[in-house]
């Protein structure tokens, strides 16, 4: 397997980690019994291990020679590669992995906790390799609208499943023969997004909707389990 397919791979199943994270933390370290606690130490390792992993798989594909392959040098290199905004968050978060896997302390598990809650959450914002989005809910719905602009319906995936959605769209930038560029700053490649919403989704109902370069999602509200990957008019 190629790395520039290894770490599409690995992004997706990191972001589902990401969501099922967050999922845990979304009332907060606070409502967490401590076996409750201990489970999301286990999904952050295991969410972290990926990060890391598709981090050096994305720099790799770029023809990026790490040395040495550890995770503290995979998030060296891709803060100086500008891939990361903060790499000392990236390293705190790298240094509470390795304490919890060599000691067990109850004040350093109930710390890891919570700055696990804090990163989890402080960027709910998109990033510059994010889509972005408005999220709107009414009485019967929750209403996603994402910035889609040059990307054709059919390059365009949503996935609805219970509580989450995940929307990924394929940029593709086409090259004229003959021409080099001058400056290059339109989006290309996939980019993709997550939310985990309060309350289940109808799947079935799920409308999905491209228009003027916007994807707008109304996902009527229902606790019946229910997947659909959704066709965009």
């Amino acid at each position: 397997m190629t790395n520039d397919i290894r770490w599409k791979q690995r992004f997706q199943n990191f972001d589902r980690g990401v969501v099922l994270l967050r999922e845990a933390l979304e009332n907060g370290p606070s409502a967490l019994s401590a076996l409750e606690k201990e489970g999301v130490i286990q999904r952050f390792e295991y969410t972290f291990e990926l990060a890391w992993k598709t981090l050096k798989d994305f720099l790799e594909a770029g023809g990026l020679v790490i040395s040495p392959v550890t995770p503290r040098q995979v998030i060296k290199d891709a803060f100086a590669a500008k891939v990361l905004a903060d790499g000392q968050a990236w390293v705190d978060m790298l240094d509470h992995r390795n304490l919890l896997s060599h000691t067990y302390d109850r004040a350093v598990f109930e710390t890891a906790v919570d700055a696990i809650a804090a990163h989890a959450f402080a960027d709910a914002t998109a990033t510059a390799d994010e889509l972005r989005a408005d999220v709107t809910e009414n009485a019967g719905a929750y209403v996603l609208q994402l910035d889609v602009p040059g990307v054709a319906k059919e390059d365009i995936t949503v996935d609805v499943d219970e509580k989450t959605v995940r929307i990924e769209a394929n940029f593709k930038r086409e090259a004229v023969d003959g021409d080099s560029a001058v400056l290059t700053e339109r989006v290309s490649g996939s980019l993709s997004r997550s939310f985990r919403l309060p309350q289940a989704v109808d799947a079935e109902q799920a409308v999905a909707r491209h228009e003027h370069g916007v994807l707008t999602l109304t996902l009527p509200k229902k606790n019946a389990t229910t997947q659909k990957r959704l066709a965009i008019n």
